[in-house]
């Protein structure tokens, strides 16, 4: 499935209840632009935005950027949102039911 390119009603049904029935759903060997991962996210519902200054991207302010790079000192986007469980957007009355991550490079700490 390409979450690239806009998904018809069924197929959408299909992730949906899908998402609904196992509550975590993983899509392999996407590429997705800033604005395709905004529009498969709004199928899902309204999003809501960061309430972190230096997270979200300027020209896309749905997408926080998440990573443990540097650039000239200062971590590129939040930096500490992965070692250990949380809830994204906990602090709002009405919290999201879902968070969309695309992740781009994940590390491998498996043991050989």
């Amino acid at each position: 499935m390409n979450l690239s390119r806009p998904l018809d009603d069924v197929t959408f049904a299909f992730v949906h209840c899908a998402f609904l029935d196992h509550l975590v759903r993983v899509f392999r060997d996407q590429t997705l632009s800033m604005k395709s991962q905004i529009a498969i996210s709004r199928r899902f519902g309204s999003i809501n935005l960061h309430a972190a200054d230096d997270a979200p991207r300027s020209d896309h302010p749905e997408v926080v950027l998440v990573s443990t790079r540097k650039r000239g000192g200062k971590y590129v986007g939040l930096s500490d949102v992965g070692p250990m469980w949380h809830s994204d957007i906990a602090y709002k009355e009405r919290t999201a039911l879902w968070s969309m991550l695309y992740a781009i490079e994940v590390l491998d700490h498996s043991v050989s």
